[in-house]
């Protein structure tokens, strides 16, 4: 009985010594602007899909995104369709995001 008195007294001491005193935290967070959209025409629907991802992240880059990521994109469609003349046209669309860290909020105690 006296070994549970003593693990529950530590750890009592321990859960308010982490209430007491939490570590700071950070948090990592998604940064997104509205629609962008990029387009490619080319013979093949490979060399179209590069053009449109390319104009994509360049509008992207244009509308403040420093480094943009289709992976971390959201409202995102990606569309490809023959033209009259024979090539593809590929129409990549979505909102541009980054991922910024987050500090922690400042209590003012140090």
């Amino acid at each position: 009985m006296r070994k549970w008195g003593m693990l529950l007294a530590f750890g009592v001491i321990a859960l308010g010594t982490l209430v007491n005193h939490p570590a700071p935290a950070s948090a990592a967070m998604r940064n997104c602007l509205k629609f962008v959209v990029g387009q490619g025409t080319a013979a093949t629907e490979l060399a179209a899909k590069k053009q449109a991802m390319d104009a994509w992240k360049k509008a992207a880059v244009t509308a403040g995104i420093e480094n943009p990521a289709w992976r971390i994109a959201i409202n995102k469609t990606f569309e490809c369709e023959p033209d009259d003349d024979g090539q593809i046209t590929c129409t990549a669309s979505g909102d541009p995001c980054t991922i910024v860290q987050v500090p922690p909020a400042s209590t003012g105690a140090q």
